[in-house]
Order: structure tokens, then sequence, then C-alpha cells
């Protein structure tokens, strides 16, 4: 058994990205042009890419946490520079409130009602919603677990913020070649499980956090299916493993 890491182009090209700016803002500091306290005021610009990353990548779910993860860096970046009279600490409810637009539009979403009795949340706000052999899961503060054992699976989309998830996947079958889980952790973690038989590449963006790839990867002759796993980790993990 094989154990290797596949990667997407975009972790890469992000990660050089960031390479690139602390390299320019390391010359900028040394040539007396901007010093610490000013580097410090850009960590809103963290949400604002990470949500563009997600703007580009996924379906419309992950565009809408994309744009109100934007629009809370961008206040909270104007805040840091004085452009707006609020501090941060004045404006921290914005992110209660970008959570609580997005639990209403992904309500107000047309979908097939599903009850999903395997599901067990433990936390103040949670999402769940399934449609058929696609699966949506939101969680924050607070932890989740849920079991697939569809015979058609096709696509998830996770997203845990201060908190965790787990996703089983070893009673599914993926519907044709290949599916795509979208997970997002931010300040949290999760654990997606699958079978040995699945042949996992990774393109996730890692931001002060990252993807782990623990899986048995099939030789090309088995002809096994692919999953792949995109999405965003700032200052959190996603492990894969068998």
């Amino acid at each position: 058994m094989a154990r290797h890491r596949q990667c997407g182009s975009q972790s890469g090209v992000v990660g050089a990205v960031a390479i690139v700016v602390i390299g320019v803002l390391l010359l900028l500091h040394e040539n007396g042009i901007l010093y610490w306290h000013d580097v410090l005021r850009l960590w809103p610009l963290l949400l604002v890419i990470a949500g563009f990353v997600r703007l580009g990548q996924y379906s419309t779910h992950s565009r809408v946490i994309g744009a109100l993860m934007i629009a809370v860096g961008a206040v909270l970046e104007l805040s840091e520079f004085h452009v707006i009279p609020y501090t941060v600490r004045e404006l921290w409810p914005l992110g209660v409130i970008a959570i609580g637009l997005f639990l209403l539009w992904q309500n107000l979403q047309p979908r097939p009602d599903a009850i999903e009795p395997e599901v067990k949340v433990d936390g103040k706000f949670s999402f769940k919603n399934s449609m058929g052999s696609s699966t949506h899961q939101f969680t924050i503060l607070g932890g989740g677990e849920r079991r697939i054992r569809e015979p058609d699976f096709t696509h998830a989309e996770l997203t845990a913020i201060f908190g965790g998830y787990k996703l089983d996947l070893r009673k599914a079958v993926i519907k044709g070649t290949s599916a795509v889980i979208d997970a997002t952790a931010i300040f949290g973690g999760m654990e997606i499980v699958v079978p040995e038989t699945w042949n996992v590449i990774v393109r996730g963006v890692g931001i002060f956090g990252g993807y782990g790839d623990e899986t048995r990867h099939p030789s090309a002759s088995e002809q096994p299916p692919n999953l792949i796993v995109q999405g965003v980790a700032l200052f959190g993990g996603v492990a894969i493993k068998n």
C-alpha cells in the first residue's frame, strides 16, 4: 500500500503567494517603511483571502460563505485603520449577523424535506440538510458526526467554525467515477473517514492551517473512484483517513 499526498495547484499557489507577501512585509519592516504594529493590523485580510478562495472554487453554497467572509473581513480591516469610527471590539457581532444571514439563506433554499437520524450535534448553532446523494452540514461552537450509507454519493459541503465535525463514508458508494467534498474549517477541525478503495485527491487551501491525507491510495490498475477534498482551512485542520 503506497501512501502519498496529492495536492491541487491552487494550494501551492496560495502558499507561494503567502511567502511572497511575508517577504515583502519583512522587507518593508527592515527598511523602516512598515512596522510590526501595522502588520498585525492586517489580520482581517486572512478572512478576505479565504473568502476569495471560496468564491472562485465552489458551489453557490460555498460562494455565499465566501462573500460573507469577505464582507466581514473588509469591515474589520477598515476598522483597524480607523477608516470607519468603530473598533473591532465594537464590530465583532458582525460575525454573528453573518452566520444568521447564511442560515437564513440556507433555510430559504428550495429543497425536499429529509430526516437525518444519524446526525449528532452538540453546540449552540448547527444546520443540517441532505438532498439525496448531496449533504450540507454547518456547525459553529459545537461538534457533530454523520454517517453516510448512500449508494450514489456525489457531494458534501461541510463547514465548522470554532468547532469540529466527523464524516464517516466507509459504507457509502461513489456514483460514477468521482465525488467532491467542500470542507472548510475556521478555528476548528474535521475528520473524514473513507473506504480504502477510494483514491483521495486533496485540493484544499490551508491558511495557518492545513489538510492531512493519511489514506491508502490504490493503484491505477484498481480503477478506484476519486474523492476530491477541497475548501479552506483557516487556523484549522481537515484530516482524511481510512
